[in-house]
């Protein structure tokens, strides 16, 4: 590929044109492997936002006076903000949702961890891998098997909605569930294909507490009388069966009360849906087996589709965190530890589902804007007033700063007021009128004022001291610990001004946010560049519609010449190279040294897509991955040359930083335009140079 190698004096630099670049680009996308639990992303791009916040509108169509490209992603992903080892976990593949994941598509909706009193963790259930810790359980695999125990399990730590899980059983048995004053018995039944002590395993129940139920106290698998617990559609609740056992995985049952048909309802993999759910209906209780357990969930991570209606989007990317055990265990941890521990084994991850929902209204306000769709504007804006004031003490609870949290969010409802007056001024006026337009360039303004806090608010979610992990042997060049702020001053030569849409400026400014929690290295050598001066009074070397180039300084070298990297070496002219650097959605960190065809994974997505008008890339030569060294390039987005997820450049290089302000100008920035300054503005701290 060529259309954005790095630049060589010994070929024409400006040989790739847009239109070879746009016919180079494939929208044809392998389907991509699930992703983890840990790392449950929104995307930026069209609608998308960014893999935490602040990202939204796409390329299309806006009608304000201005073009308005959209916001880069303001977090990094939630594998960040949820920092594990899982060194400890052992990865099983199972047949069983193998089979179910090549039939249609496996999205998990509700996973579970349980701990124990020494931070064991029990079991985990995730995507179509089996994920368990040595020792202890294998859930959903070929054999779900415990030492003695009790069929008798509760759960608590469920709130608001659940997804589901699968239950594994046998065809030919009648199992029960029972609900007595807030207790949670669940009995499988047992077959010859297992012995009398029942199964083990997770499976789902759906049932409507109903205070008229008796008790009954029998034990093993399927004796005792059944209870009825009321019609309707009550919600799910996950359960865990602990027994002696060896079962397989025959299929997965959909359970209803006793007054539904459970032959219906049988599926041969799973049975999907949430539904809401009041948690104080029920007092969830602990018995006397399980008191020193912790249950921690994490909901609404997506769905099951079938292939007839298969999506490679996820339509429940909201993560919530349930209680622990008790409640005094809970605040004697977090008095102890602190509420910023973010660890998965003492269950304090932050709970993002309240940020998240916020982000998608004000996401979908400035779709909304750029449409023209101002009662759906509106709409949204009313949903981030609700939430903000129902869910204050949620949000503010989760940050490192819960007064700093609590004054972002009295200033999000400050800009809320006169984005409404804007909105609802500019129905008032005539369609494609000025009044109109001024009206829509306000509110524009004002969401995106939100949008900053919305950014500041989730940044504050962050674990205190969080980096991506990087490999050693890459210790000897940049690397950048978190984000900076760089600033970049271009102007024409000759006097000459920039023109964007009629209106002439002398000199463009560019706001850039580089995310070194993506792009560790490379944000790193980007930042020691401009720290040193690199790119100042440095031309642009390509602007042909599809990006716009720079980074090649003047003399026989392609790149800056500086101490060579050991890993990777150093250019033919003394070049300072830095490896290509991909991080995919669902790893832990960035892999390096090759693109993600490379590595078996093509048509994965990637943590940093490069979905928004402005987002950075790394140039390199197009058949030697660590030929990168200082050239890199604006990408002019358009959405249907480059969508999100489908195009030639995610995986390929490494998408490290996005305009968030200015990116207007580099519609009117040509060749021999010049960077007269670059600048690091903040976060100059969180860069590392090697000793």
């Amino acid at each position: 590929m060529t259309i954005l190698r790095a630049r060589r004096r010994s070929s024409s630099s400006s040989s790739s044109s847009s239109g070879s670049s746009s016919s180079s680009l494939s929208t044809k996308r392998n389907e991509a492997e699930l992703l983890p639990i840990y790392d449950i992303v929104l995307p930026p791009g069209e609608g998308g936002g960014g893999p935490l916040g602040g990202g939204g509108g796409g390329g299309g169509g806006g009608t304000s006076r201005r073009p308005h490209p959209p916001s880069p992603p303001s977090h990094p992903p939630l594998a960040h903000l949820t920092p594990i080892d899982p060194s400890w976990l052992v990865q099983r593949g199972s047949t069983t949702i193998d089979d179910a994941h090549r039939r249609g598509r496996l999205h998990v909706g509700h996973v579970l961890f349980v701990l124990d009193a020494s931070d064991n963790v029990l079991f985990l259930r995730r995507s179509s891998d089996v994920v368990t810790c040595p020792g202890t359980w294998s859930v959903l695999g070929e054999h779900a098997t415990r030492g003695e125990g009790t069929t008798d399990a509760v759960v608590r730590g469920i709130e608001e909605e659940l997804g589901f899980v699968g239950l594994p059983d046998d065809d030919d048995v009648n199992d029960e569930v029972d609900v007595v004053d807030g207790h949670v018995r669940a009995r499988v039944g047992t077959s010859a294909k297992s012995n009398e002590s029942g199964p083990t395993g997770t499976f789902v129940v759906r049932f409507r507490p109903n205070d008229n139920d008796d008790d009954d106290d029998g034990g093993g698998g399927g004796g005792g009388e059944k209870t009825t617990t009321g019609g309707g559609s009550p919600p799910p609740l996950l359960v865990t069966i602990r027994n002696a056992t060896e079962y397989p995985l025959y299929y997965i049952r959909h359970y209803g009360p006793r007054n539904d048909d459970r032959v219906d309802r049988q599926l041969t993999y799973m049975w999907s849906a949430t539904f809401p759910m009041d948690h104080d209906e029920i007092v969830w209780h602990l018995d006397d087996e399980v008191a020193d357990h912790r249950w921690i969930s994490l909901e609404d991570a997506g769905e099951w589709l079938s292939n007839d209606a298969r999506s490679d989007d996820l339509d429940g990317r909201n993560v919530v965190v349930g209680d622990d055990a008790t409640a005094d265990d809970a605040t004697a941890r977090r008095e102890d530890d602190g509420p910023d521990r973010g660890d998965f084994c003492h269950g304090t991850i932050r709970s993002l589902y309240e940020a998240r929902q916020l982000q998608k209204c004000i996401e979908d306000i400035r779709i909304n804007v750029q449409s023209k769709r101002k009662s759906s504007a509106l709409d949204d804006l009313k949903k981030a007033k609700g939430i903000i004031n129902a869910k204050e003490t949620k949000m503010t609870s989760s940050c490192r700063d819960a007064k700093v949290c609590a004054t972002i969010l009295d200033t999000m409802r400050g800009e809320l007021g006169p984005l409404e007056v804007t909105l609802r001024a500019s129905a008032d006026y005539q369609a494609g009128s000025d009044q109109e337009r001024d009206a829509l360039d306000k509110s524009y303004d004002a969401q995106d004022r939100i949008q900053k806090s919305l950014t500041a608010l989730q940044e504050q979610m962050i674990p205190a001291g969080y980096v991506t992990p990087v490999p050693d042997i890459y210790s000897d060049l940049p690397q950048l610990k978190g984000r900076a702020t760089v600033e970049m001053i271009l102007k024409k030569p000759d006097g000459e001004k920039f023109n964007i849409e009629g209106t002439l400026f002398k000199e463009a400014k560019l706001k850039m946010i580089i995310d070194g929690y993506t792009a560790p290295v490379t944000g790193g050598n980007f930042v020691d560049l401009v720290k040193r001066g690199f790119y100042d009074n440095m031309d642009i070397q390509r602007s042909d519609g599809f990006v716009v180039q720079t980074g090649d300084p003047k003399g026989e070298a392609d790149g800056y010449v500086g101490t060579p990297s050991k890993s990777v070496g150093a250019g033919k002219h003394g070049e300072r190279l830095i490896p290509l650097e991909i991080f995919a959605k669902g790893d832990k960190g960035p892999f390096y040294e090759s693109s993600i065809e490379d590595e078996g994974r093509g048509g994965e997505a990637t943590v940093l897509p490069f979905s928004s008008y402005g987002a950075m890339g790394w140039a390199r030569e197009e058949y030697d991955a660590n030929s990168g060294s200082s050239q890199f390039f604006w990408l002019l987005f358009d959405s249907d040359l480059t969508p999100a997820g489908k195009n030639v450049l995610d995986g390929r290089y490494p998408c490290f930083g996005y305009v968030v302000e200015g990116a207007d100008f580099l519609r009117d920035v040509k060749e021999g335009d010049v960077i007269v300054s670059a600048k690091v503005t903040s976060g100059v701290e969180n860069l590392v140079l090697p000793s």
